[in-house]
């Protein structure tokens, strides 16, 4: 298994690490018909992690004069490739999981989130969005689309998303345990305060933040307590607008392309 994703972050320049919502906004603005282009040629799947999102990926890349380097990828990957301003609002919860790629994990995030939209009897009821009628019932003519098969497979998928969830909370614990932070924000702040004076990583440290993982937020502490912008959202007219109830559509609208 690789380095942790952790390990290119500490790399990278100050100014990528806090380059935000807003900025990027700026920048889609700029170079709206490249990021257009790009999200269809990239067939709005996310270059990191490979998960599939029509209508909700976000765009990597665009930081230099010209957007030839623009690509698609989910705003759970993008949120820790700008790990500093991503974990100022909330966004990343870390946890010990060694055994788990960061890329296989972030697909089983947007899998767990997307069917506590799409089948959310056996999630707890801090993991169920408020309920929008108009979406609900879309949601529920777009599962009458997919096949039997499939259905089945969200439906038992659902059942079994409670041990992500347990999982999750655990690992939570361990890196609690071991690094004595709780959350992301102040153990990355630590991380690079002792960069900045060692000018390395010594390489017990480094072993350790290669079983370093994140997961969104919204995964662990549910609607209630995870503030909008710390949720899956997007820059729009100046503020956050909270975008997480078209996770079950757009990952329906993924599974129809693939299966077609």
């Amino acid at each position: 298994m690789g380095p942790s994703p952790l390990a290119r972050v500490l790399e990278l320049p100050a100014r990528h690490l806090t380059f935000g919502a807003r900025a990027h906004a700026i920048r889609a603005g700029e170079h709206s018909d490249a990021v257009a282009r790009s999200l269809e040629l990239g067939n709005w799947t996310c270059h990191v992690c490979g998960i599939r999102l029509p209508g909700l990926m976000e765009f990597d890349g665009g930081h230099g004069p010209e957007p030839d380097d623009i690509r698609p990828i989910c705003q759970i990957c993008h949120n820790l490739d700008h790990a500093v301003w991503a974990a100022g609002l909330g966004r990343l919860v870390p946890i010990w999981a060694p055994d788990i790629p960061q890329p296989a994990l972030t697909r089983i995030c947007w899998i767990t989130l997307a069917l506590s939209r799409l089948v959310p009897g056996p999630f707890p009821a801090s993991h169920q969005p408020p309920d929008d009628e108009e979406e609900v019932s879309g949601l529920a003519d777009e599962m009458d689309d997919l096949d039997q098969q499939m259905r089945l497979r969200l439906k038992a998928g659902a059942e079994s998303a409670r041990l992500v969830l347990e999982m999750i909370d655990a690992r939570r614990g361990c890196f609690a345990e071991r690094f004595e932070a709780t959350t992301f924000e102040a153990w990355l702040e630590a991380l690079l305060v002792h960069l900045d004076r060692r000018k390395s990583i010594e390489p017990p440290l480094q072993a350790a933040l290669n079983s370093v993982r994140t997961v969104p937020a919204l995964l662990v502490f549910g609607y209630a307590r995870t503030a909008p912008e710390a949720r899956i959202s997007a820059w729009e007219s100046g503020r956050f607008v909270d975008v997480s109830g078209h996770i079950g559509r757009a990952f329906v609208d993924g599974l129809k392309v693939k299966e077609g």
